[in-house]
């Protein structure tokens, strides 16, 4: 029996392949991936050709599964299995053919690196030598490294021998790496190469110096050794000096007495005190002598990447090794290099530093932000940040020494006056002397209640007072607080919302209100706390003991402290100060009661007798009237609403909306209606109030005279969600189950904005159905309930099988969370009727009655105004004769455009009335007919069309008519329904638009409103002032240079309708115009004018 082979099931995982990753490189990183993944395999224990295939495919990601089923796969051949033809598949697109040439180019141009091993840069080569198809691998690799290797003694070493294979030369590499790094841990205590700074004066400046090198050979030009100055080979051939400004020699071997300038920087910068000393992390460092105090080290940003760096001050640009850089250039910061043929000298030496190049990229600390060049060396130590880059991050400030002690405090305060500018604003304000007697009294009897304390001495925190009159000639003491508020810490406490109390106050039938009395002032401060609500008056500084409004921390202080003191108290809740207590029996509410006025007196909580309401049936809280089976909205509320006036103002109309929105929960469809007074307050919109705003205004105080009452929510019962949107709102309302009816629990709505105006219809009514859920979360997360909608294709789109565009699949995707059924409810108005039409229990008999939009036990319908739909206008007329001798006689629809064609070979009225009664068959029967009253059309036969198609007609055209609109049994729909998708026209009137001429009449008045909008701005229209009853002028037309533009004579306006005006003349007679020929007769302008020509 074969041995089980062990499994590893805990592997951890892979990363995805990333498919749509860099060209060049997905070949190698697919194979690199594909190794992974066998290994993983096998740790996973995974052998079986179909489950690899799986495994392979699930591990891969998305992108590659999209790639392997777009493939076309070969079946197995010979002992293949299922693994090896997709692994073959995915290779063949993933390793495309490989082009020589270039992997080869690539492979010549590969470098090592200064913080690479050689064996990590073999392993590298040997990577891309796979792609370049060369013959022998190992030879060319031991090339390159030998071409490319970053030691120098390296190569020589290998140079020496000859045949040296790739092994040896590892060998060889490996030994010298162990070596250098040996030495190094050997030589960490001494000090290697030091460069100390000299003291120089001016009689021994360079005595050390020339008696040292007194047996070398100097050039005199330059200034380096081995070589004079009439060699070919000195470096200051043709150099030019900047001291004396001849040729020949550089700047510092010049023997000119001129007085040496020590601010040039032009031709080389200088980086001061550098010197070579042991680091802990590198062998050899260039850094600032550690001796020196003025040099710190810091922590700065270089092209968004922190790095450790050290100031100085002496020296003039910015320094790093070429080990920072090689980091920086693998981390890819946004960096602009250069090569650069500036030298830079340490201090004291006159060798130049090794400078490889340099690069500009952005340098920042905090908010401050600058560009800045960096030199690149070759040797090895640690980053410089130099005076200027320094000075203008901020981080070093240079100033007269005898000035700064002086000034310290004059540049402090300005800078704290500069960054706090608010705090030293404004004068203090003063208490109006009429006040003063009633701020006095309510001083001290807020002293007598130990509220607030006399502050004796200097106070860091004074907020001015403001002393607001009340109706009942008191006074209502407030703290401007806004500044002291800016060093609160605010606490976060949930505050409880007005949704969560009435869900708590389900199935209650008894109430009671209690009021806290001076609620905030009830929760003591600690002495520490005090200081900040000091406040200033006539009579000096008073600070409160107690909680005070206007800290903006109080709420949160006040609610978390309240509904810690009466926690675990059945039907109980409390928002702010107001206390509720509810029960479902009188009995168990005076339980309930009792248990809250012991735990107040425990807690030393005072009440307000004035304002509490015992054993209520109905009370009024937070604006609502709650009862045992509804709840209203307050009477206050809707009578101010009722009263308000037409708002003359934008800020009049966002307090007007104000109000609404917090009744929004009980007006069906706010948002369209409110649309207009909406459009108002958006930004840089002139205020023009019209007869759109005047019917939002007036529909909405409508909204609310009709009262309406919303239900409790109860997390047992059925619940629906009906949703719809119209061309600029979204509508909502969630609805329950509760016995034998169905219960509105909220209404909800809002407007759209301008990008989603432009979303088709199917989108507005898909996004209505995602904001209605996301609106109601609180009562559907965690519930399955059903999504109602009049729009068909949602109920696709929302399904499990649908594939809908990017945008509603997103929708879809954060609908996941919710358990729900989207249902279509044909015809449905959602947003128009308080509860949905389909709700009435009404019996199959009445159901063709039903879909006329006649409600059970409605027996008279009067003043009906018949809307303009399809079929119910036409026109018709006779085409032709054809050459046939045949006319064609044609009947148009004026809603849709429809055209119904009969040929006839006779036009008298006979066969007109039987080719219209067929028609009417089948499209139902008309409302009127528009003829060119041909001699067919205005015969006595024709006017006698409706009498006789009652009388000789009822078993053809009408039978018919009645049969296609009644509702089969079968199918639950009438024939016409189901061919036409709508009803056609009988005998029987209908009421109201249809959805469908709502929305199209919707568009048609947006396009137009936007077209005229446009066009009055464009021709800054004004709206005409006239009215019945001015005096006008009439434009006339000029006769010459001396004639006015309007005529001299007023005459009366007598009415005005749109752009049309009816004038009268003295005479009587009676003309119409425009109102732009007409403007309002001025008497006053006129008589001034008269009396200009008199004199």
């Amino acid at each position: 029996m074969a041995e089980a082979r062990p499994v590893i099931t805990d592997v951890g995982g892979i990363p995805k392949f990333d498919a749509h990753g860099e060209l060049n490189s997905m070949g190698p990183r697919w194979n690199r991936w594909k190794r992974a993944f066998e290994l993983f395999a096998i740790g996973k224990g995974v052998v079986e050709p179909e489950q690899k295939k799986a495994l392979l495919l699930h591990t891969a990601g998305f992108s590659v599964q999209d790639i392997y089923f777009t493939l076309e796969i070969a079946e197995p051949v010979e002992e293949e299995t299922v693994y090896d033809v997709t692994v073959r598949a995915l290779d063949a697109h993933f390793t495309p053919h490989v082009n020589s040439a270039v992997e080869r180019s690539q492979f010549r141009a590969m470098r090592q690196t200064s913080s690479e091993t050689v064996e990590q840069y073999i392993t590298r080569l040997r990577q891309k030598a796979v792609f370049c198809n060369f013959h022998n691998i190992d030879e060319n690799i031991r090339d390159q490294v030998i071409d490319k290797c970053y030691s120098q003694r390296l190569r020589r070493k290998v140079l020496k021998r000859n045949n040296v294979t790739l092994v040896q030369l590892r060998e060889i590499a490996q030994s010298l790496e162990a070596s250098e790094q040996r030495a190094v841990s050997m030589e960490q205590k001494e000090q290697i190469n030091k460069v100390s700074q000299h003291k120089f004066d001016k009689h021994s400046k360079f005595k050390t110096q020339n008696q040292t090198d007194f047996k070398q050979r100097r050039c005199f030009a330059c200034g380096q050794e081995g070589h004079i100055k009439t060699d070919a080979n000195c470096p200051a051939r043709g150099k030019k000096c900047r001291k004396c400004k001849k040729e020949g020699h550089y700047e510092k071997c010049c023997k000119t007495k001129q007085t040496r300038n020590f601010n040039s920087r032009r031709g080389h910068a200088t980086v001061r005190n550098v010197e070579t000393e042991n680091n802990d992390e590198e062998p050899y460092v260039f850094t600032i002598n550690s001796d020196r105090t003025d040099n710190v080290d810091f922590t700065i940003k270089v092209g968004g990447l922190i790095m450790p760096i050290i100031i100085d001050s002496g020296a003039s640009v910015n320094v790093i090794d070429r080990t920072m850089w090689e980091f920086l250039k693998k981390s890819k910061i946004k960096c602009e290099s250069r090569l650069s043929d500036k030298k830079i000298y340490a201090y004291g030496n006159t060798q130049p530093l090794n400078v490889a190049g340099s690069f500009i990229t952005s340098v920042s600390v905090g908010d401050k932000n600058v560009d800045a060049e960096f030199f690149v060396v070759e040797e090895k130590g640690q980053a410089l940040l130099g005076k200027k880059t320094a000075v203008s991050l901020g981080i070093l400030k240079i100033q007269n020494p005898s000035e700064s002690v002086n000034s310290i405090n004059d540049d402090r305060k300005a800078i704290i006056k500069q960054k706090f500018q608010k705090c030293f604003e404004g004068p203090v304000r003063r208490v109006p002397f009429h006040l003063r007697e009633k701020l006095d009294k309510k001083l001290e009897e807020l002293q007598g209640f130990d509220i607030i304390e006399k502050v004796d001495g200097p106070s860091t925190w004074v907020s001015p007072v403001v002393v607001i009159p009340k109706k009942n000639c008191e006074i209502r003491l407030c703290i401007d607080m806004r500044r002291a508020n800016e060093a609160v810490v605010r606490e976060r406490y949930p505050i409880p919302t007005v949704e969560e109390i009435l869900q708590d106050l389900n199935q209650s039938k008894v109430y009671s209100k209690l009021d806290i009395k001076w609620a905030f002032h009830q929760i003591e401060l600690s002495q520490e706390s005090r200081d900040i609500t000091a406040f200033m008056t006539h009579q000096g500084l008073f600070r409160y003991k107690c909680l005070m409004f206007g800290i903006s921390c109080a709420p949160e202080m006040y609610n978390k402290i309240i509904h810690q003191a009466l926690g675990g108290l059945p039907g109980v809740n409390s928002i702010y100060d107001d206390i509720i207590v509810h029960g479902k029996s009188e009995e168990e509410h005076n339980r309930n009661l009792k248990q809250l006025l012991c735990r107040l007196l425990e807690k030393g909580l005072t009440l307000n007798i004035d304002k509490c309401q015992f054993n209520m049936e109905r009370i009024e809280f937070m604006g609502h009237i709650l009862s045992e089976h509804r709840i209203g909205v307050s009477d206050s509320k809707v009578q101010a609403i009722k009263e308000a006036r037409k708002p003359q103002t934008v800020t009049e109309v966002k307090s007007f909306m104000g109000l609404v929105n917090f009744t929004g929960r009980f007006i069906p469809n706010l948002a369209t209606i409110a649309e207009p007074l909406n459009r108002l307050m958006k930004k840089n919109k002139p205020f023009n109030w019209g007869t759109e705003q005047d019917d939002a205004f007036e529909k909405l105080k409508q909204c609310l005279a009709n009262n309406t009452n919303l239900a409790y929510f109860d997390i047992n019962a059925d619940t629906q969600v009906i949703a719809d949107a119209s061309p600029v709102g979204l509508g909502a309302v969630l609805v329950q189950k509760q016995g034998d009816s169905h219960k509105i629990i909220c209404y909800a709505s809002r407007s759209l904005s301008e990008i989603e105006r432009r979303y088709s219809q199917t989108e507005k009514e898909a996004l209505g159905l995602v904001w209605a859920c996301e609106r109601f979360h609180v009562y559907l997360f965690g519930k399955e309930f059903q999504l109602l909608t009049d729009h068909k294709p949602l109920e696709f789109i929302f399904s499990p099988k649908s594939k809908p565009c990017a945008r509603v699949e997103r929708w879809v995707l954060r609908m996941q969370t919710y358990h729900y059924v989207v249902k279509h409810i044909p015809g449905a108005k959602t947003l128009q009727i308080h509860c949905p039409v389909y709700y009435l229990q009404t019996s199959r008999n009445t159901n063709t009655i039903k879909r006329r939009n006649i409600y059970k036990g409605l027996n008279l319908c009067k003043g009906l105004r018949y809307r303009r739909d399809r079929g119910e206008h036409l026109a018709a007329d006779f085409l032709g004769p054809l050459p046939s001798g045949d006319l064609l006689f044609c009947v148009v629809d004026y809603y849709s455009r429809w055209t119904e064609i009969a040929v006839m070979k006779s036009t008298n009225a006979e066969k007109t009335v039987e080719a219209l009664n067929k028609m009417f068959i089948t499209h139902g029967l008309p409302i009127s007919i528009k003829t060119d009253n041909g001699p067919q059309f205005i015969s006595q036969y024709f006017k006698q069309l409706h009498t006789r198609k009652i009388r000789t007609g009822r078993r053809t055209s009408e039978v018919f008519v009645y049969v296609s609109c009644k509702t089969h049994s079968t199918t639950g729909a009438s024939p016409a329904e189901l061919l036409f998708g709508r009803q056609i026209k009988t005998k029987l009137p209908e009421l109201g638009h249809s959805k469908e001429d709502i929305e199209v009449r919707d568009k048609d008045r947006e396009r137009k409103e936007k077209g005229k909008m446009y066009a009055d701005e464009k021709r800054k229209a004004v709206k005409s002032e006239l009215q019945p009853g001015d005096k006008v002028l009439v434009k006339q037309n000029k006769e010459n240079k001396l004639s006015t533009t309007f005529h001299h004579k007023p005459l009366l306006l007598l009415d005005k309708n749109g752009n049309s005006v009816l004038i009268q003349s003295d005479q009587g007679v009676k003309y119409r115009r425009n109102v732009t020929h007409v403007k309002k007769f001025e008497q006053q302008n006129v008589s001034n004018e008269i009396r200009l020509c008199i004199k």
